[in-house]
This record gives C-alpha cells, sequence and structure tokens, in this order.
C-alpha cells in the first residue's frame, strides 16, 4: 500500500489483484489510495494557500495602519488631551483600568492585546521612568502585529534589566554594609492618627478618591473592597499596614521593587 502511494508500485495493478481476491481488501485499498493521492495534497496545500493569505492579509493591514498613523494619534490626543503629544506609563494604566471606550478603541483598531500595549508602553518608557510619544506609541503597536517583533521579546529584555539591577544594588549593599533602612534621606516619619472605623472608611472612599472612577459600578466595588480591608485589618493581632492606590500606580511599584518599611523606634 505504501508503495502504491509513493510511487514504486502502479496501483491498479495491485488493485486488480486485490479485486480477484477480495472484494473488501480491494475497497479498503482504493479508499486508502485515494485519500493519499487525492486528499492529503488538497489539505497541505489549501493550509499552505491559507496561512499565505492570512500573512498578507496583516501585511496589509499593517501598511494601511501605517498610513493612517496621524489617525491613531489624534485618537490618543482625544483621551489624554488635544495639546499633548506623549503620555506616561501610569497615566496610560489608569485609563486602561478605567476601560475607557475609546483607548479600547485604539487597542482594537490596531489589532494588539491590552496585555501586549502595556508591556510595549513599559519597555518604550524605560521601565515607566520616561514619557513616550503617541507616535512612537503607534509604530510600535503597528510591528507587534508581526509575530516575530512581539512582546516576547520585550519581555525578555525587561527580565534582563531587572536581574542587572537587582545584582547592582546587592553588590552596592555588599561594599557598604548598610541596610535598607540604613539611608535617612530616603526615610519619613511615619503619622499616626486616631481615627474612628467610620471615619477611616470614609477617608478612603472620599469623594476625592473615587471621584475618577466613571461606573457607579465600580465605584460600589472599590468601596465593597475598602470595607473587607478595614475588616481584614480589626481582626489581625499586632500590627498590620495597607495601601490603597491607583491600578497604574500599583504596576509601578511592583516594577520597580518599591519597598515599605516601618520601623518603630519608640521600643
Amino acid at each position: 500500500m505504501y508503495m502504491s502511494v509513493a510511487g514504486g508500485v502502479a496501483w491498479g495493478d495491485l488493485a486488480q489483484s486485490l479485486a480477484d481476491a477480495d472484494l473488501f481488501c480491494y475497497t479498503i485499498f482504493v479508499i486508502f489510495t485515494a485519500f493519499f493521492q487525492y486528499v492529503v495534497p488538497n489539505v497541505v496545500i489549501a493550509t499552505f494557500v491559507h496561512n499565505t493569505l492570512n500573512i498578507t492579509q496583516l501585511c496589509e493591514d499593517a501598511d494601511e495602519r501605517l498610513q493612517n498613523v496621524e489617525k491613531y494619534v489624534n485618537m490618543l490626543r482625544g483621551i489624554f488631551g488635544h495639546h499633548v503629544d506623549s503620555v506616561t506609563f501610569d497615566d496610560f494604566c489608569y485609563v486602561l483600568g478605567q476601560e475607557d471606550e475609546r483607548l479600547l478603541a485604539y487597542i482594537s483598531a490596531l489589532g494588539v492585546g491590552s496585555a501586549d500595549v502595556e508591556q510595549l508602553l513599559y519597555s518604550l518608557s524605560r521601565q515607566a521612568s520616561v514619557d513616550v510619544d503617541f507616535e512612537a506609541l503607534t509604530l510600535g503597536c503597528i510591528n507587534m502585529v508581526d509575530a516575530a517583533t512581539k512582546v516576547d521579546l520585550l519581555k525578555l529584555a525587561d527580565m534582563v534589566e531587572v536581574v542587572q539591577a537587582r545584582l547592582e544594588s546587592q553588590t552596592l549593599a555588599n561594599e557598604s554594609g548598610s541596610s535598607l533602612l540604613k539611608s535617612y534621606r530616603t526615610t519619613h516619619t511615619l503619622q499616626i492618627v486616631r481615627v474612628s472605623i467610620a471615619q477611616f472608611e470614609k477617608a478612603l472612599t472620599s469623594t476625592a478618591i473615587v471621584g475618577g472612577m466613571r461606573e457607579e459600578a465600580e465605584r460600589n466595588r472599590f468601596k465593597s473592597t475598602v470595607r473587607a480591608a478595614i475588616e481584614t485589618i480589626c481582626h489581625c493581632t499586632g500590627g498590620c499596614g495597607i495601601v490603597v492606590s491607583l491600578r497604574a500606580a500599583f504596576t509601578a511599584i511592583q516594577r520597580q521593587r518599591v519597598d515599605f518599611q516601618v520601623t518603630d523606634k519608640s521600643v
């Protein structure tokens, strides 16, 4: 059977022998030969053509987007301000966390994902340290459509920089023999104010904090989270701390390895 489909033996001669011996075997042989002679080549060719058309379409879409860069830049100006041409990583993450429909439409129009854009902006902003031009961000998103230039390489580059920064900080700490809290220039006195639970909850859910949230459901979820956090703190024995921040600030804190420590010097 293999030799017949590979061209080593004429399948007609084998089929005639099987037809004279056993009709069932003859039928199986004909089906097997037809499958490998017609179905398999057609599937392979169709797959190749389909992938080629997809790649061609992606290239055409990318070319069309490159011709309309100014359109996408204006979409960002409509979100962050018509008189600005750049955005910070924190501001972008804040608007993205609010699920702004205009920003989601911008991301969808470029054919990329929210996580990919966030990772790209983090890399372009040098780990959330500088502003990024709208045009540079848009061109980066367009180029990310190509699988070979996707964010995997960006993630790898960021990981290398983080590891290098940790090694450098450890080296400096070992050379100076200092602890994290030795530099008094980076420390601040913690002010402790005694308030009731109701006042504490009111302060964390004030208009200054929840006013930036667009949806009522989002504000209610935030208030519920604050109440749950306060209830957890009240059930903790000993000291307990909580940091309330925006999603963008929390992301930047995680990636820049910011550490919160409190030392009680009254003991």
